[in-house]
């Protein structure tokens, strides 16, 4: 039988305040852990540059910190990342109307992110056509039998091991 959860433990480290010493290092850990992540490290590599004992502790340390962020409300989320998108524009335009033009594509990508945010773009269509008979298969099986077909070149092998790897997945090259 499940223990019910005591009240008013969320967000706590071992029963601590949200305040504590060791929760505000534990959340900077996760907000690094987080950042190595986004500069494409492995799990391997954030573990040893945070002190976990292996990728095990990376991935635990990520999932919590990806929990916590999305628990915060969108919009606080939202409007934190509009006034760090102004400030960045801020410093960099002027530097582009002394001269910088070189910071103009730089310029164009906070825009288009600040767009993005702020839901003024047009919604992105896609279509995607399947040919075949597929009734009664499960969605796993139309994907797995998606994947063989790909992985029957060996240039498409390769593409798909080099993304799984730079994401920390360990893989092996299936035997010819």
């Amino acid at each position: 039988m499940k223990k019910p959860r005591k009240s008013g433990t969320r967000g706590r480290v071992r029963g601590k305040p949200k305040t504590s010493k060791q929760a505000v290092e534990t959340a900077e850990k996760y907000a690094r852990a987080l950042e190595l992540r986004k500069q494409g490290k492995s799990l391997q590599q954030i573990a040893d540059e945070l002190g976990y004992s292996g990728p095990s502790g990376a991935h635990q340390a990520l999932t919590r910190a990806i929990e916590q962020t999305v628990s915060e409300p969108a919009e606080s989320v939202r409007r934190l990342e509009l006034l760090r998108l102004d400030a960045l524009f801020e410093k960099v335009w002027g530097k582009v109307e002394a001269g910088e033009l070189a910071l103009g594509d730089f310029i164009l990508r906070l825009m288009a992110r600040r767009a993005k945010l702020l839901g003024l773009d047009a919604p992105a269509q896609s279509k995607v056509e399947v040919q075949g008979n597929f009734q009664g298969l499960s969605d796993a099986e139309v994907v797995g039998m998606a994947i063989d077909e790909t992985l029957k070149t060996p240039e498409h092998t390769a593409i798909l091991l080099e993304k799984l790897g730079a994401r920390g997945y360990r893989v092996t090259p299936p035997k010819e």
